[in-house]
Formats: C-alpha cells, structure tokens, sequence
C-alpha cells in the first residue's frame, strides 16, 4: 500500500491527463497477489490502474518473480510510469540480492536509469556470513563487479565507471556498517577498491567513536586498538553537498548519500582524508581539529577536505572561528586550498548537508 501511495503522489505532484484521486480516497488494496492482480485488471480509471500495475510488480519482484514484474511494468501505456514502475521493481529486487536482475530493470527506466542504480546500489542486500574477512568482502565485490559491468556495459564510460563505483560502495557499506570493528586489512593498498573500503572502514571506525572522541582515538581506533558493539538499528550520517568539482584537485570517491570525497596520493593520506569526512558523518568533528589541520597540514587533498568540511559544519554563532579557520588557509603552501578558502561565504551557514538512514547488513 506504501508504494501505491508514493506514487499517487509523485502523479499528483506531476500532473496528469485527468485527476486522480487524493492518497486519502484510494480504496484499500488486497493483501493477496491474485486478489490484487483481478483488483488491477478490472480497474477502469487509467491513472489507477497504473498504479495498481505498480503494486503488482512491486510484490511479484518481492516474491521473486522478476518476470512478471517486468511483463507487468511493460504493460505500462504511458513511458514515463512504465519507466517509474520498473524503477521501483529495481528496488525490491535488490533487497533480495538480486543484483543482475536489479540492474535489468534499471535499464528498462532510462527516464531515471542513473538514480534507479544509484537506489539499489544503497539497498542491495549481501550474504552476511560469520567470520566474514577482508578477503571475502574483496572477493564477493569483485563477483559482482563483474556482473555489474556486464550488464552495463552499453552504457558511456564515463556513467558506467561511476555508478560501478556507487554500486561497489554500496556492497562494502553493506557488509562493515554496524558490524563493529571492520576485518583486519580491510582498505589496504593502493587500488580502486582499497579507496572504497577505507572509505567504509572509517564510516564504521567513527561510528563505533563516536561519543565525542577526538581525531588521536579515532585515527587509534582505525588502526585497530579499541572494540565496540555491532547494531542492526538503522545508521544515519550527514554529508556535504555543495562540493566544488575541479579536476585539478585530483580523484574522487564516492560517500554515503550520492556525494564524494578526495582522494589522497598515499594509503596513509586517503586513511586521514576517509576519517576526516567519517567524522562528519557520524556528528563528531569539532573546528578545532579542522583549523588544526589546516594550520599544519601540508597535504593539498587533506587541507582542502578540512577546509570542505569547515564550511559545512559552522553555524552562525561559530562565524568567527570560520573566518579564523579560513584565514589560516588563505595562507597554505598548495594553491588549490588557497583558492577555496577565498571563495566568498554563503549569506546562511552551514551549507546545505543531507542526513540519510540505512540498515546495516539489509536482508
């Protein structure tokens, strides 16, 4: 019934060739499949019956039959809600580990292909096995690397690199976020994939720190001293969004809730880098260690981060010390921090962060 609603919404809000229903009049719907399939297919007003063709495939695909879900959402007259019907299919089938068959979907939603792979990238569900090691988690994200680039393989280079890249985040998020301490070598080296796993690895190490320790514990805690308790509650972390994208800043990776950050030159910097941005996830970076950092760190990619940072934390009666974190630096050694940190301020600090929730180890 959820996702009969939603849509009404989405149908409200968009317009349509003539008035649906509020969500508040909608019939209820029936709680078994057959009952909803002969429900749906007697229905006589069009913007209904689409909708109800939704539910159907939304619960065929939740029963494993992608199929029929996909026969149901082709049966959609109208593109832009045949496009939306598959998205949503695209969704529960990636809650039941259905990777290939996710992204088939995906692919047949063109109107919103990039946000539909980027969705189940952040919901795909993953064996969750005891004892599960680094190695593992390298391997079983390879395995389905190499499903993703097969299936999407007809799309540009340049959209196919970056949503694997989402769908590999996705995968590692959903082994280590809320399983205490990450496995031992998790996000060593100096690949694409290390740079991955570092990032989750730090999500998970702030999380675990999260009761207002200071960078020493945290960077202490990544390094393996400390333990601390696994959760099946849902995670909510906040990051930035306004990001200047310049390419002479370097690489970028990906980060919990479709933004990114730097990459540093050395496993040990990108560590520093993943845990900066970490912390502002979990709610405990402070200033102080910010304007530390930019006062004494001469790495560009870790400079600029704590300068990224900075100024999405501050609130107005912190002002002061921003202008203080700036001026520090304006006189940084690399350019790039330098240029960053004269932009001039928004007329509202902070700027704008995105706080989003996930279950960890999603079924």
């Amino acid at each position: 019934m959820t996702r009969f609603l939603r849509a009404a919404g989405i149908m409200g809000l968009l317009g349509c060739a003539s008035e649906p229903p509020t969500p508040a009049s909608l019939p209820p719907l029936p709680d078994t499949l057959p009952a909803l399939v002969s429900r749906c297919d007697a229905e006589p007003v069009s913007e209904l019956r689409v909708l109800c063709d939704q539910e159907v495939a939304v619960r065929l695909a939740a029963a494993g039959e992608a199929n029929g879900a996909r026969s149901r959402c082709a049966a959609v007259s109208t593109p832009m809600w045949a496009a939306e019907c598959h998205f949503l299919v695209a969704e529960q089938l990636a809650t039941r580990g259905e990777l290939d068959l996710a992204l088939q979907a995906c692919l047949s939603a063109p109107t919103f292909l990039v946000s539909c792979v980027e969705h189940v990238a952040m919901m795909q569900a993953v064996p969750q096995r005891p004892g599960t090691t680094a190695t593992d988690i390298r391997r079983f994200a390879d395995q389905a690397d190499t499903v993703a680039r097969q299936r999407l393989a007809s799309l540009p280079q340049h959209q196919r690199s970056t949503l694997l890249a989402w769908l590999r985040l996705g995968r590692v998020q959903a082994w280590v976020l809320g399983s205490g301490r990450p496995p031992e070598g998790l996000g060593l080296g100096r690949s694409d994939a290390a740079v991955i796993e570092r990032t989750v690895r730090a999500q998970e190490v702030a999380r675990g720190m999260q009761a207002g320790a200071p960078f020493a514990t945290v960077r202490a805690a990544w390094e393996g001293t400390g333990t601390w308790a696994a959760t099946t509650e849902a995670l909510e972390g906040c990051i930035p969004l306004a990001e200047p994208v310049d390419a002479a800043l370097g690489p970028r990776t990906p980060v919990w809730g479709n933004t990114w950050r730097r990459v540093g030159r050395t496993a040990e910097e990108d560590a520093d880098i993943a845990l900066l941005v970490a912390m502002f996830w979990a709610g405990t970076t402070d200033l102080d260690h910010l304007q530390a950092t930019v006062r004494r760190d001469t790495r560009a990619a870790v400079a600029w981060t704590a300068v990224h940072l900075a100024r999405h934390l501050v609130v107005e009666a912190d002002d002061n010390d921003l202008r203080d974190l700036l001026a520090d630096a304006v006189r940084h050694p690399d350019p790039g921090v330098r240029a960053y940190a004269s932009r001039p301020l928004p007329s509202v600090n902070p700027l704008p962060r995105r706080c989003v929730g996930r279950v960890p180890g999603q079924q």
